[in-house]
């Protein structure tokens, strides 16, 4: 056989129709995920932009007030947060109305907090008054001066009476005092530091104590032992503690000191 009736002419296949179709249904698939992302990204947007725009439309609504509020009323809180409700929800100063707050006379502590979608959740802390302070305010527990309505019912608390800069250690002084005089049965009713640092004290029953400079606590303990071993309540005018080692005893009833002496058939040295 010749080389020319060996070779054989080679055309070249067409492309299947199924492959064909495989390429077109894939690209169609990736159009399609294109399609729906780009959808679902413009969606999003949207979302977004709606709830920022929603954000910034909120108002304060209603306020809660928990805690005590015996001295602090709801509608005076509500009065002082009013000129801050004008502004939008997400962007009240919470740290300024707490200032606020705690600027009230009553008001020991304050604590604001968003309720989501519009209210202002409000708790408080009222000042718990220890003594009255010059007649014009009153002391917390702290030793801390504030304002307030002094009213009858505040008149049983102890009176503190000293200049400005005083009242932290006449609240120190005041707490070892009263301890003492528990112990006692008697009650403080005035404690009193003058220009110079002369401290004294006045009891329920009238009789006035003098304690002096220094050494309070050693004077006040001197004081106590005194009264439990000698003195009755009510005859006594004045105690002066303002000695080394002793103390110069002022009675009500000048005949008084006698009538002990016969009674017991003892002479007492003060």
């Amino acid at each position: 056989m010749s080389s020319r009736a060996a070779t054989r002419t080679r055309t070249p296949r067409a492309p299947s129709a199924g492959f064909n179709l495989a390429t077109l249904a894939a690209k169609l698939r990736r159009i399609a995920l294109i399609s729906v992302l780009a959808l679902a990204s413009v969606g999003s947007i949207g979302v977004i932009v709606w709830s920022v725009s929603h954000l910034t439309d909120l108002r304060v609504e209603r306020i809660t007030v928990t805690g005590a509020t015996e001295q602090v009323t709801p509608s005076a809180i509500r009065r002082v947060l009013a000129p801050h409700l004008q502004q939008q929800f997400m962007a009240i100063d919470l740290a300024e109305m707490r200032d606020h707050l705690e600027r009230m006379p009553w008001v020991h502590s304050a604590n604001i907090r968003r309720q989501w979608p519009n209210t202002l959740a409000v708790h408080i802390k009222e000042q718990q008054p220890i003594a009255r302070w010059n007649d014009r305010g009153f002391l917390n527990h702290e030793g801390r001066f504030f304002e307030g309505d002094m009213a009858p019912r505040w008149q049983s608390l102890p009176s503190l009476v000293g200049p400005e800069g005083t009242q932290t250690n006449l609240m120190k002084r005041y707490h070892m005092l009263e301890s003492l005089l528990t112990g006692l049965e008697l009650r403080l009713q005035q404690l009193s530091e003058d220009p110079i640092g002369q401290v004294s004290f006045e009891l329920a029953d009238g009789t006035q104590v003098m304690l002096g400079d220094r050494a309070l606590a050693l004077r006040a303990r001197r004081f106590a032992e005194l009264y439990q071993r000698h003195l009755l309540p009510g005859q006594v005018k004045q105690i002066d503690l303002r000695y080394e080692h002793g103390a110069a005893v002022r009675f009500i009833d000048q005949h008084f000191m006698a009538a002990v002496d016969k009674q017991k058939g003892q002479r007492h040295g003060f």
